[in-house]
């Protein structure tokens, strides 16, 4: 089977570009991407986002989670409500839509109960706080 069509790519000054086309049979059809130097500015970069550095991040190890049950256990015997706790975690700079996940997570863990007076730790919440605490 021959050939019937074929495509290939020359990088080309632009002189003998325009000499190739002076000479060229009328039936062959040329493509020219050409690239313009003025076109090729070089882009801003955006602002970055201001979020928390490593520096100004909160220096809790467990993150939002551990906070919560640290902040539960501290408060052992009393029924802390909801905005109470999402009160302390915006004190220690997290996420305010992220106190009702972590409730979650921890009631589903058996490490936090709801009542209708508020929200509890459990005795096990009670024995990983306080063996985290002690280095275990």
């Amino acid at each position: 089977m021959p050939i019937k069509k074929i495509h290939i790519g020359f990088d080309l000054d632009m002189e003998v570009f325009m000499r190739m086309l002076a000479t060229t049979p009328a039936d062959v059809q040329f493509q020219a991407f050409g690239t313009d130097d003025a076109a090729a500015k070089p882009r801003r970069h955006r602002k970055s986002p201001k979020l928390l550095t490593h520096s100004t991040a909160p220096k809790i190890p467990g993150g939002a989670r551990h906070a919560i049950l640290a902040f539960l256990v501290a408060h052992k015997g009393e029924a802390l409500a909801f905005s109470v706790i999402s009160a302390e975690l915006i004190k220690l700079e997290y996420a305010s839509g992220t106190v009702s996940s972590q409730l979650y997570n921890l009631k589903v863990n058996r490490l936090a109960r709801k009542t209708k007076a508020g929200w509890t730790a459990t005795a096990k919440a009670v024995a990983e706080v306080e063996g985290s605490s002690n280095g275990q």
